[in-house]
Order: structure tokens, then sequence, then C-alpha cells
């Protein structure tokens, strides 16, 4: 009998050590740039210490980096340009992992520029983007629309750069979950249609937004 549960420990032992370095492997897939890097050696070095703490309590490495709040926090530009991609995103700030998925949640916790330092305001009030900026690509597509709910949190969202022969074209292209409390300014749209900056196509709710932007 005492054999057996000294193999039963050893199993439970080395399925434990297997989930966690499975995690880890998870972890390591998502580092692609140096600051990444440093920051995956600090998840590597506090999921070690929390292992040595408690082998079995892989239910406290979890809740600690992988995000499971109802909102996912957006902070910066690059955070933004990932809403709807689907891909598991770092969110420094809060230091946990979002998957930004077309049905997911976000909040605004930050003015957003996009293109920063690659436009001006004119003295005639109208905006001049540099060669050098990069072109939004709207969330959200005519086969792949967004669902979930988007709260600007009375944020902006400026330096959004259209220039396109396209008329599917906004912050937004299909909308079908809830976009609200959006204020997008200091950007511009060329399309070959009139429409409006934030979404193209609605069939959800927009709400309490404000725009005004340059459309030509």
């Amino acid at each position: 009998m005492k054999n057996i549960n000294s193999e039963k420990g050893s199993l439970t032992l080395f399925v434990t050590i297997a989930m966690l370095f499975f995690m880890m492997f998870l972890l390591a897939l998502y580092v692609s740039t140096t600051n990444q890097q440093k920051t995956q050696l600090a998840i590597t070095a506090r999921i070690k210490e929390i292992y040595e703490k408690d082998i079995n309590n892989v239910e406290e490495i979890y809740n600690n980096f992988i995000g499971t709040d109802e909102n996912i926090p957006i902070y910066t530009a690059e955070q933004l340009k990932k809403v709807g991609s689907g891909e598991s995103i770092y969110i420094e700030e809060v230091k946990k992992y979002y998957t930004f998925n077309l049905d997911s949640n976000y909040i605004l916790k930050n003015n957003i520029e996009l293109n920063k330092g690659k436009y001006s305001i004119l003295n005639d009030g109208t905006i001049n983007f540099n060669s050098d900026a990069e072109q939004w690509i709207p969330i959200g597509t005519a086969s792949k629309q967004f669902t979930g709910k988007f709260d600007a949190n009375g944020y902006k969202i400026e330096g959004i750069y259209i220039n396109s022969n396209s008329s599917n074209q906004g912050l937004f292209g299909y909308n079908q979950g809830t976009i609200q409390n959006v204020v997008l300014s200091n950007s511009y749209i060329k399309v070959n249609s009139t429409l409006d900056g934030i979404f193209v196509y609605n069939l959800g709710t927009v709400k309490n937004c404000i725009n005004t932007i340059f459309k030509e």
C-alpha cells in the first residue's frame, strides 16, 4: 500500500510540473520583442515563486496572469490596434494577458493618439498627415463583425488616418455590438463616399459619441 501511495504522489507531482511547464510554454509563445522578453522573465520568476510556495496552486498562477475581468482595459495605441484581432495580448499596466476577440468588451483607460508625431493641424484648421502615417484598419468586417462592447469612457481617440478608394472605412467597419462614449478628433478619412468616422455599418447600438474628424 505504501508503494502505491508513493507512486500516486509521484504521478501527481509529475502532472503538476508538466502543467506548469506547459503554461510557461504558452506564455513564452506571446513573446516577440526585447521588452516582452524582459516581462516574460519577470512572469517566469513570479510563477516559480508561487510554484515553490505551493506545488499544486495552478489556479493562483492562472488567476494572476490571465485576465478574467469583464472589460479589457485599453491604455495605448498599440493595444487599440489589436481590438478584435483574436490575439492574446499582455497588458503591462495590469500585468495580465487578455484575448482581444470581436465579441470581447473593451474600455479605454487613456486618451489614445495614433500616428503620434506624423500629422499637424494647419492654420486653416485642416489636418495634414505625413507620408509615413499608418493607415487605420477598421474593426470588424462584413464576414467578421464586431459583436462586443467598446466603451471609450469619455476619452479621446485621435490621429486616425484613412486614405482609401473603399467606402467601408471608419474606426469600426461593421458593428453588431455596442459602441459608446467615443470622442473622435484630429483624424482624416478620405473615401469614395461620405461616411461617419466612428462606424460604417451599424446593426447594433451606438450612443453618446462625438465625431469631429476631417472627411473628404
